[in-house]
């Protein structure tokens, strides 16, 4: 199994392809495999990795090595430059995208693009978020009162009833060999409540940013059932100065390239073909 030393952990990442080289990132509380469909429709294009940040995953150490998002952009450019890989276009779900956002910060030169899937750029955007993840730690002492099933069904209403998010299709994703909320539930038996609690605090610390803030093209793409605060977002975003382009996923949820990955996927793919087309063949994949 490949790994890269990012810090004082081991990362575990796959690597595969040739081409013009791009970076997924996945989701608090998921891994690697959330991008299965895309590694698989895109390795044939282009040179394609997906990696375990801190906490998550096969990736070596404890939840409580999670000390920033800048940190964890640091880990992403050790792995990054480790692999030889140069400008890549980032791929970013869910919370994955303060990781990209914030290594674009960090390293402005070192990117070709970014693909925001149906992530965050900030967090704490609206008072209600604010309040749901700072009484995160009292979910998780209810929890071993009550029951996790009970806390689990109060916080799903509060999704749908004050986030504005409503599950997507549970149809079998052929590459993970089960649903979007069977995956969900098996990476999240791997993720402890000690990495989720320091990835939140990391969270909340970060100053954000805007898919506005870049000088490099930007893919905003959003589930059409998501929550709101990214669909209040993406309706700000079509007005943008910069070059963001908006894709609503018709029938996704907040797993949009799980929900619905064949149009995901080709929405990423003419993006792609955009950024790209004038950028020099990156490095070829190293086994993995």
């Amino acid at each position: 199994m490949p790994y890269v030393e990012t810090g004082e952990v081991e990362t575990y990442y796959e690597h595969h392809g040739e081409g013009p080289p791009v970076v997924f990132i996945h989701g608090l509380g998921w891994d690697h495999r959330s991008w299965r469909p895309q590694l698989t429709a895109l390795e044939d294009e282009y040179q394609v990795v997906a990696y375990d940040y801190r906490g998550h995953g096969e990736t070596t150490g404890s939840g409580a090595s999670v000390r920033s998002i800048s940190q964890l952009a640091g880990d992403l450019h050790a792995l990054v430059d480790e692999l030889g890989i140069e400008q890549p276009v980032l791929c970013a779900h869910s919370y994955g995208g303060l990781i990209a956002a914030e290594y674009a910060i960090q390293y402005p030169d070192a990117v070709s693009g970014i693909v925001f899937a149906d992530a965050r750029t900030a967090v704490g955007e609206t008072t209600v978020e604010r309040v749901m993840f700072r009484l995160q730690p009292v979910f998780d002492r209810a929890a071993d009162v009550v029951g996790e099933a009970r806390v689990e069904r109060v916080l799903e209403f509060l999704a749908k009833r004050v986030g504005g998010m409503e599950e997507g299709p549970e149809k079998e994703v052929p590459e993970l060999g089960m649903t979007t909320s069977e995956y969900a539930e098996d990476a999240g038996e791997a993720f402890s409540s000690e990495a989720q609690e320091t990835c939140m605090d990391a969270a909340l610390a970060y100053v954000g940013t805007s898919p506005t803030d870049f000088h490099v093209p930007v893919l905003y793409a959003y589930g059409e059932r998501t929550g709101g605060a990214i669909a209040s977002k993406a309706k700000q975003l079509e007005r943008a100065p910069t070059d963001v382009r908006v894709e609503e996923i018709v029938g996704a949820s907040h797993g949009v390239m799980l929900d619905r990955p064949d149009v995901f996927t080709e929405t990423v793919r003419e993006f792609l073909a955009d950024v790209t087309s004038e950028q020099d063949v990156g490095a070829p994949a190293a086994d993995g």
